[in-house]
């Protein structure tokens, strides 16, 4: 901004009353028991009002954005009562911070046929520092139970005017009422998009606004000298006012195999494209990848630290630098995954020193992933940096490039002609996998002053295989005894056993806690490789939910509690992706001695299935054999991310290996 510029604006002073007003909770709306629209809702947003505007600081010298956020929500179900515990994040560097101000709270309730108020008191609101860049303000609204209506309200005011909050119209429960009005001056000039399929009415205007200031200027006295005086100067500006409403919202809940259901709900984004200030010329935010590159190169925080010594590697790098490239690779990514606890803060920039990093085990995911990118490269390998979204964040947006729309660094290492995608920050992923959160689309490869948009392959593989026998007595009881094989990452789910830390009696209670009717009598759980998870299971158990015993039938299960025996895909359509978080291969090898006195009666007939583009595979085979029945059961999913217009396949798809899996072997008495 030119100089001349700068001194007239700083002086603007903009004041806003907000007119949301407590207090207008009914009696009726605390007695209601159920939501209209959606009977089964544990709780409902009967009202949510968001304005954002513009103020100038003239102390700082810059503009500041001011928004102020209203919720009024009933609880249905005591379940939702954590409804009530609200976290306001907010965002500082060394030289700017925003503040939270303005926070109020009460909770409404019936007593002796009265309402009766709650109000939340200062000294129950406290402050949380989650990283060096985020605080979050916590509170715990009182008196919460079923019937409760509580409402809240807090004001942020940031001096980050790049990026206006995100306002959310759809969540998993029901909204009544939502509405938003942003006020924005003609000299900031955003991009708005909307997301999800609820209609919104926009209604916009424009109001002039004018500033007036004490502004300095001379004049002549007289023909020998000039004076200096200062009087009431006027600057006169538009702002546009857009207020976007919405009514009767539906829940939008969570679904299996979805890339992240907050990419589909509701909500508006404003993205800002340009600022354009008097005498000034345009200065652009959205601006190219390689634009963004280049000033990451030279920032501290982030490029100036990937060659920069550090002293704590240097056994490390010393280790291996007799080994071949593939050797160095596995070595060093597996020291830092095994040595670095990650701290759960995202974000591009180094939250400290990598030394100190390495040093202390801890780390954001900046930390840790350019840390391995240092390491590498003073390895001798090449290793470049890609930067993306966590994908509880959404898709990266790929039209306007932002440095505010990133918040995820992952690596990428050359080995050979091999390109792989690394994240450190999670020690159960082995070497050229990646943890879930990382699995986005697309990202921006960074090469020196240049940043290329890329996609990002899903690498991770779920691979899982059990074996199993089953014996049944003269009583009809059945025993088991199975072995299983998790691999990659269907290894994660070994995690609630932890095996190196439990007692064998201790991880058969926890083998047991989410399976009923069963009786172990030997567990084994064990990693078989000691550079990533490679989990193996050993058990034997009696079970009562494999048989069922009618007149003189014995109708079983086909895959001994395995598989899906329900089809995930129950919507009949769907207008958004399916997203698998691994590629999947699940094999079943079940066998079952025909008890003595019986004989086989009827058993599932073979099957084999398939997506198109030899996307996912199903196979079924059950035989005779040795007087025994053998069913092996093989699924296959070769892809992660699929488009609406498959859902209609994998639903059939789906329903094949549901209705197979339900099947039953059937048994006479002889």
């Amino acid at each position: 901004m030119k100089k001349n510029v700068i001194t007239i604006l700083l002086c603007f002073c903009i004041t806003f009353i907000y007119a949301q007003k407590f207090g207008k909770v009914t009696q009726d709306e605390v007695s209601q028991t159920a939501h209209t629209s959606e009977p089964d809702a544990q709780a409902a947003i009967l009202s949510q009002v968001g304005r954002t505007y513009f103020e100038y600081n003239k102390n700082e010298s810059r503009f500041e954005l001011i928004t102020e956020v209203y919720k009024k929500i009933k609880i249905y179900d005591e379940n939702a009562s954590d409804l009530a515990d609200i976290s306001i994040r907010y965002y500082r560097t060394n030289r700017m911070k925003e503040k939270v101000s303005g926070i109020k709270a009460i909770a409404y309730n019936i007593e002796n046929n009265k309402l009766k108020k709650s109000e939340l008191s200062s000294k129950d609101v406290f402050t949380e520092e989650t990283s060096k860049n985020w605080s979050t303000r916590k509170f715990a609204i009182p008196s919460i139970k079923k019937g409760t209506v509580f409402e809240y309200r807090y004001k942020i005011r940031s001096p980050f005017v790049y990026e206006i909050p995100k306002w959310q119209n759809q969540y998993d429960i029901p909204c009544d009422y939502s509405e938003v009005e942003v006020e924005i001056p003609e000299y900031f000039n955003y991009n708005t998009r909307t997301t999800g399929a609820v209609g919104l009415d926009v209604d916009t205007r424009t109001k002039s606004d004018k500033i007036v200031f004490q502004g300095t200027f001379t004049s002549a006295s007289s023909a020998s000298f000039d004076r200096k005086r200062t009087a009431p100067q006027t600057v006169s500006y538009e702002t546009t006012i857009s207020k976007y409403t919405s009514s009767n919202i539906p829940s939008l809940k969570d679904e299996d195999f979805v890339y992240h259901m907050n990419t589909y709900r509701s909500s508006i984004l404003f993205e800002l494209l340009y600022t354009k200030f008097p005498g000034s010329t345009i200065e652009y935010y959205s601006k190219s990848w390689n634009s963004i590159a280049e000033n990451l190169q030279d920032n501290s925080s982030f490029g100036k630290l990937l060659n920069k010594k550090i002293k704590s590697t240097d056994d490390l790098i010393e280790s291996v630098k007799d080994k071949s490239a593939q050797e160095k690779l596995a070595i060093i990514y597996n020291n830092i995954k095994n040595r670095m606890e990650w701290n759960e803060s995202y974000g591009i920039y180094a939250s400290q020193s990598l030394n100190e990093a390495y040093e202390k085990q801890s780390g954001s995911i900046a930390d840790i992933n350019l840390l391995l990118i240092n390491t590498l490269r003073k390895a001798g390998l090449t290793a470049q940096p890609v930067l993306t979204k966590n994908v509880y964040s959404g898709v990266l947006n790929q039209f306007y490039p932002t440095v505010t729309d990133l918040n995820y660094v992952l690596v990428l290492v050359l080995v050979g002609d091999d390109a792989i995608y690394l994240d450190a920050s999670d020690s159960s992923v082995d070497l050229g996998y990646l943890p879930t959160r990382a699995t986005n689309l697309n990202g921006v490869l960074i090469i020196q002053n240049t940043g290329e948009l890329v996609e990002i392959p899903n690498p991770n593989r779920d691979q899982r295989a059990y074996v199993m026998n089953l014996e049944i007595d003269d009583e009809l009881i059945c025993t088991v005894t199975e072995n299983a094989k998790y691999s990659h990452n269907a290894s994660s789910m070994m995690k609630q056993y932890s095996p190196s830390k439990k007692t064998e009696e201790e991880l058969i209670e926890a083998f047991e806690e989410d399976k009923e009717g069963i009786f172990t009598e030997s567990l084994k759980i064990e990693n078989k490789t000691k550079t990533f998870p490679n989990y193996t299971l050993a058990a034997t158990y009696e079970t009562e939910n494999l048989l069922e015993s009618i007149g003189d039938k014995l109708f079983l299960d086909c895959t001994g509690n395995k598989g899906y025996k329900i089809n995930p895909f129950i919507e009949e359509n769907r207008s958004y992706p399916v997203f698998f978080n691994d590629k999947m291969e699940e094999t079943i090898v079940y066998s079952i001695a025909i008890p003595e006195g019986y004989t086989l009666l009827e058993m599932p007939e073979k099957l084999n299935v398939s997506m198109p583009d030899k996307l996912g595979s199903f196979t079924f085979n059950s035989n005779m054999m040795n007087n025994k029945i053998i069913i092996n059961s093989r699924l296959k999913i070769n892809a992660t991310y699929l488009g609406p217009e498959m859902y209609a396949g994998i639903k059939t798809f789906f329903d094949h290996i549901a209705t197979k899996h339900k099947e039953k072997i059937v048994l006479v008495k002889l």
